[in-house]
């Protein structure tokens, strides 16, 4: 996890990746539509368990969003599944976390992530390609959950349905 410039771009974005021997693969981040626009930013967590990302001049550029609940001495860790998790610090259940970077996917699906749309919270969570190789700003492929009848995994591009993969009975994906 860190700051990283896609090719040959000047902008930074703070991201999670996994790294191999000749490259690496980038696999959520956070800041996708506002970079920073030089090297010099900041990533913080507050008191509240709010992190921020903060520019040069300390402005804020993404931040996660926590609900009001009540924080004791929150920590962030990056986990061996690569999900960055914010937890409170005197909580002893490992899957008792008050954000994840899994509830908020950017173009890529990792093991324990979800796609869906939570009808209670109205989070949704669903994939989104990169504007371009150098621009990892939401672009117009998307892969989600579409909720009229059975719910069913959609692609789309832009506002256009391009391909229905199937409905979820439950269990498992019942093709068309």
């Amino acid at each position: 996890m860190g700051f990283f410039s896609p090719g040959n771009s000047t902008r930074r974005y703070l991201a999670i990746w996994y790294t191999n021997a000749s490259s690496y693969t980038v696999v959520w981040v956070a800041n996708r539509n506002t970079p920073l626009q030089n090297n010099s930013g900041v990533l913080k967590l507050n008191e509240k368990g709010i992190r921020e990302l903060l520019s040069a001049t300390n402005g804020a550029i993404w931040s996660s969003n926590i609900s009001s609940k009540a924080v004791n001495n929150p920590v962030a860790y990056l986990l061996d599944l690569g999900n960055f998790v914010v937890k409170s610090g005197h909580d002893t259940n490992k899957n008792s976390f008050l954000w994840q970077s899994f509830d908020y996917p950017t173009d890529t699906l990792m093991s324990g992530m979800k796609l869906e749309w939570n009808i209670e919270t109205g989070l949704e969570r669903s994939l989104t390609s990169w504007k371009s190789v150098e621009d990892p700003a939401e672009g117009e492929y998307a892969s989600k959950i579409e909720l009229r009848g059975y719910p069913q995994l959609v692609r789309f591009k832009g506002p256009d349905i391009k391909t229905r993969i199937g409905s979820w009975n439950g269990l498992y994906l019942v093709y068309n």
